[in-house]
């Protein structure tokens, strides 16, 4: 029988995964699109974080790590876990495409086709221009669909460490706290401190 703290961590770890796919789905079919790779991106920093279990990794290391372990972008995408970096940087950080690493050489423009358009088209476009070997077209679709592929991986990976260190992982998580519970711990706090206020 599974012990039933492990069973609460794993469930904890795949609610957080839950949340940001259901959240990109969402702004995927209000044609939220930016706001869809805010959370894939934010996401592959969650799992890049949880994976490094506690080693003290770079954000970008981290990030890189997991793209390639869990997306594996060369061949899913066509582009590097360095390009989605780059990439993930310009949307989370300025809401552009353009990144430091972009700047500095290290990685590529990351541009998205959306169904229905057509990832080859828009390689086609792009490759018909001076500084085609500045971008890489992806489909975003395929992003998300990798994402999901990579975090149902993942979340295998995960169940296989041991109790305590899902325990350890979990208790650094967000999580919300039910608002019966925060009443009882605010009469708690209130009492202890004299305050007894409704």
């Amino acid at each position: 029988m599974v012990p039933p703290d492990r069973t609460k961590a794993l469930a904890q770890l795949a609610r957080v995964f839950f949340e940001i796919q259901a959240g990109m789905l969402l702004c995927a079919e209000k044609d939220l699109r930016t706001a869809t790779l805010m959370l894939l991106y934010s996401g592959i920093d969650i799992g890049g974080w949880i994976g490094a279990r506690g080693a003290s990794k770079m954000v970008q290391a981290s990030f890189t790590d997991w793209v390639d372990r869990y997306i594996g972008p060369e061949k899913a995408l066509g582009c590097t876990a360095l390009d989605l970096y780059g990439a993930r940087c310009g949307v989370v950080h300025t809401f552009t495409p353009v990144s430091t690493l972009f700047r500095t050489g290290k990685a590529k423009k990351v541009i998205y086709a959306w169904l229905p358009s057509r990832v080859d088209d828009l390689r086609d476009m792009t490759g018909m221009l001076p500084s085609a070997g500045e971008y890489v077209a992806i489909q975003g679709d395929s992003l998300i669909e990798a994402f999901g592929s990579g975090v149902k991986a993942f979340l295998g990976d995960i169940n296989q460490l041991p109790t305590e260190e899902l325990q350890a992982i979990t208790a650094k998580i967000f999580t919300l706290m039910p608002s019966r519970q925060a009443e009882g711990l605010l009469q708690l706090g209130r009492a202890a401190f004299g305050e007894n206020r409704p």
